[in-house]
């Protein structure tokens, strides 16, 4: 995983937002989010439904290390991700600002 230079934390991990859940995390409001753990990846839910993530939300490394098709599910993994806008933000922030809007 890589890492960021944050302007609170200084360097930190990131998250890979897509560009909604993006918005509203700068505006203050929070989103459902779906994880789809095998791309560290977290959307909201229209992405999640427009883009099919539910087919693959379950996948491991494992799975796929052991599937006989695991080359078509990798070009699959690898297109779903491509179709997302992305932002990244800082894990500490994300952390803190889940923290704070979620009471």
């Amino acid at each position: 995983m890589g890492k960021i230079i944050c302007h609170r934390h200084g360097e930190q991990s990131f998250h890979e937002i897509c560009e909604h859940l993006y918005s509203c995390f700068v505006n203050g409001i929070k989103s459902p989010v779906h994880s789809i753990g095998i791309l560290n990846l977290r959307l909201c839910a229209n992405c999640y439904e427009t883009h099919t993530f539910k087919e693959i939300n379950n996948l491991s490394i494992e799975k796929i290390h052991n599937a006989s098709d695991s080359r078509q599910i990798e070009e699959t993994l690898t297109n779903k991700y491509n179709l997302i806008n992305k932002k990244v933000v800082c894990a500490e922030c994300y952390s803190d600002f889940n923290k704070k809007t979620s009471g």
